[in-house]
């Protein structure tokens, strides 16, 4: 399985993340908490766009799902631990969550959706359908 650690220090943190590429089972993890993250949404929100959207539904899950170990430095004034209820995951400084994000979704690009990061389409070839939403309708 594939690993990247993520290094992350400013005046409040001091963390190492290690996350890894996901196993079946860690990808029905994934499923569970992005239901449960829908489920948190308020009905308003869900008719949003992915861009909208994003956060509590994939990044948050995705991230909770492939850390594997999480190693805070003893000197560092804010500790993080994995899980992390979303609405401390929010508190978090956005370089720490784009560092975190770009290792797990480098370990897991089947993990991102096509409108963030679309395939390039081979010449004469039909485009593959969208697996981001996973339909089986013509």
């Amino acid at each position: 399985m594939r690993e990247r650690t993520v290094v992350y220090r400013d005046d409040d943190y001091d963390v190492e993340f290690v996350v890894r590429q996901a196993t079946t089972s860690d990808g029905i993890k994934r499923q569970a908490l992005m239901a449960e993250q829908w489920k948190a949404m308020p009905r308003e929100a869900r008719a949003r766009t992915l861009v909208e959207t994003w956060m509590p539904i994939r990044c948050y899950p995705s991230l909770m799902v492939a850390t594997i170990t999480v190693k805070n430095a003893d000197g560092a004034k804010t500790k993080l631990a994995v899980p992390l209820p979303y609405a401390e995951f929010l508190e978090l400084p956005d370089a720490l969550v784009t560092l975190w994000q770009g290792a797990v979704f480098e370990v897991n690009p089947h993990w991102v959706p096509e409108l963030i990061a679309p395939k390039e389409e081979k010449q004469g070839e039909a485009p593959e359908p969208d697996s981001a939403l996973n339909s089986t309708e013509g």
